[in-house]
């Protein structure tokens, strides 16, 4: 008997991490050889266009175990539904900035309902 599909949502796919992420997610790396994924992606609008290049590559690798692709700018969309999150992203510091100033733009407060555990 098949499983069924876990949701696994990446923030930040776009970038080098979340790049060098979803492919491993999408091989069972993450959640074994035999657990079925769709990869929930979210990154920031400016991202978008290379959001979609992600999910292109990763339709184009036919990885057996993915499911399904979600590639998104809205968290709401990125979230719903989704099993387990990875949460991968960056801010650049910029001149004059203290490593407190890019620690609270990295965390943001989402309110999310709907994650199942």
């Amino acid at each position: 008997m098949a499983k069924e599909p876990v949701r696994v949502l990446v923030t930040g796919a776009a970038g080098q991490i979340g790049y060098a992420l979803v492919p491993m997610i999408a091989r069972g790396v993450m959640l074994g050889p035999d657990q079925p994924v769709i990869l929930h992606m979210l990154d920031i609008p400016p991202a978008a266009e290379a959001l979609n290049g992600v999910k292109m590559e990763l339709v184009d690798a036919a990885f057996p175990l993915l499911k399904g692709v979600v590639a998104t700018t809205d968290a709401v969309e990125a979230c719903t539904g989704v099993n387990v999150a990875v949460m991968v992203g960056g801010f650049p510091r910029k001149e004059g900035m203290e490593r407190k100033d890019v620690m609270s733009k990295k965390c943001l407060n989402l309110q999310v309902t709907g994650l199942s555990s």
